[in-house]
């Protein structure tokens, strides 16, 4: 799948598209409001991520000028955090749009806001030639095949974001739970959960290591 990625740098297009590869989509930069519009023409894009440092009328005339070349193509918008359009996200004739914030944003945050749009990550690369099918939760390596719970796959899903960095407890729980406290019983059903991935992530063939951080996280160690 094709994803336009429109920001304001070179540095900050790259990164975002790295976001959109992460997920097995083709990035295409494009660097201001002016290239978007060629880069839409040239790609024909499934969905498109802007992440513009403007104020709401530029992007939606940014969003109209990439409806005009590409008719109702899914647009992600990435947003400043004072953005008002984050509590109401705009709609009418400038949807499908979804809102995101820019601050934070992962691999996992797009997919999310591409689900909404009708955009699937239908797979993604794991080290060491795992795969795993985001929206079945099959988990496939070169000793076979097994199939996560929702839990068990949102939990890798975080890990593969954060390229084999820390993810600490806190933000793991939220993953699977969404918001709320990290009490004793979240504790102990995500180590659990911990227990039953690196389980799993062993009978398939991985070699990536699953590896508690104590008093801080979890991470996948490829070495």
């Amino acid at each position: 799948m094709r994803v336009v990625v429109i920001a304001d740098s070179v540095g900050s297009a790259e990164g975002f598209a790295g976001l959109a590869t992460q997920l097995g989509h083709e990035g295409w930069l494009a660097v201001g409001a002016a290239s978007a519009m060629v880069r839409m023409q040239e790609a024909h894009p499934d969905a498109a991520l802007v992440a513009l440092d403007a104020e709401s009328s530029v992007l939606r005339a940014v969003i109209e000028r990439a409806r005009a070349v590409s008719p109702g193509v899914p647009i992600v918008l990435a947003l400043r955090d004072d953005s008002w359009w984050l509590r109401s996200p705009p709609g009418g004739v400038l949807a499908p749009v979804a809102t995101v914030r820019r601050t934070g944003l992962s691999a996992r945050t797009l997919s999310n806001a591409l689900a909404r749009l009708g955009v699937r990550s239908d797979a993604r690369e794991a080290p060491d030639a795992l795969r795993l099918d985001g929206t079945s939760r099959h988990l496939e390596g070169a000793a076979g095949r097994r199939r996560l719970t929702p839990a068990e796959g949102a939990l890798l899903a975080r890990l593969l974001d954060a390229a084999g960095a820390i993810v600490p407890h806190e933000e793991l729980a939220r993953a699977v739970w969404g918001d709320g406290p990290l009490d004793r019983a979240r504790m102990v059903a995500l180590r659990t959960h911990m227990y039953e991935l690196r389980r799993k992530l062993a009978a398939v063939g991985g070699t990536a290591a699953l590896l508690s951080e104590p008093g801080r996280g979890y991470r996948l160690a490829t070495s």
